[in-house]
């Protein structure tokens, strides 16, 4: 169960995140138009499979309780 600053701090984090990627975006298109902006969103969306699937590779590997926790926090 989260308490209430938790669940204040994700939803002011989710606002956060928003407002950047939607100033990204902008630069984006002034800087590089709409091939940039797509190909920048292709770019990252695979490096995140990537990550993902490097993460589920080592949970399955060494299975331990919370496993895809562990792992992350082994990464960062």
């Amino acid at each position: 169960s989260l308490t209430g600053l938790e669940v204040m701090s994700i939803g002011v984090m989710s606002i956060v995140s928003m407002v950047i990627s939607i100033v990204y975006v902008d630069v984006g298109l002034e800087q590089g138009g709409p091939a940039l902006v797509l190909w920048s969103w292709l770019v990252v969306t695979g490096l995140t499979y990537v990550v993902v699937l490097s993460l589920a590779e080592m949970s399955a590997t060494f299975p331990s309780s919370g496993s895809l926790y562990h792992w992350a926090g082994q990464i960062c």
